[in-house]
């Protein structure tokens, strides 16, 4: 048995016993990986194994849950000796009519992520308290502040740079 298929039997025990009830998040991958001395690649193996099964749901960008509608005494391990079944929802979007419904190509991600309602308040503050002057200060080498901010990032890492080092642009035609 490979170490992804003890960690899945190790979790879905802790499922049986309760450990983890239905609806409630698990650890997340990374905590997962330091708790069971694993890779991460081992924990989302596992994780990926018990929602092929039914037994976990995974949320975008809020980790994997219990689920809900699982009739635990139903399942039996033999389930585990046969190849995962994945839900591969890119591959069935790819195929799907061969419509291109995102961009792929694009540099730009998806509007409908942006809290566009947010993000225009902070921008019309923001832009209500700029002078002239802070429009030229941001041009490269950039903002003194926060060229210093990431000095001292990595400075704090190992690596001996100077504020005077580091040049902030705009993008990588501007760099």
């Amino acid at each position: 048995m490979n170490r992804y298929q003890q960690l899945a039997s190790q979790l879905k025990e802790q499922i049986r016993s309760n450990t983890w009830r239905a609806g409630e998040k698990i650890p997340s991958i990374r905590a997962a990986s330091k708790s069971f001395a694993v890779s991460p690649a081992t924990v989302l193996q596992a994780y990926q194994l018990l929602e092929s099964e039914g037994w976990l749901t995974a949320k975008p960008q809020s980790g994997y849950f219990v689920t809900a509608m699982l009739e635990r005494n139903l399942i039996d391990d033999s389930t585990t000796s046969s190849p995962p079944k994945f839900n591969d929802t890119l591959f069935e979007f790819l195929k799907a009519n061969g419509e291109a419904k995102v961009a792929f190509g694009s540099a730009f991600p998806e509007p409908n992520l942006f809290p566009i309602a947010t993000l225009n308040r902070h921008l019309a503050s923001a832009g209500r308290k700029m002078t002239a002057a802070n429009v030229a200060s941001n041009l490269p080498p950039g903002n003194e502040n926060l060229r210093r901010v990431i000095a001292q990032r990595y400075v704090s890492q190992g690596v001996d740079v100077t504020y005077q080092d580091i040049v902030l642009t705009s993008g990588a035609l501007e760099a």
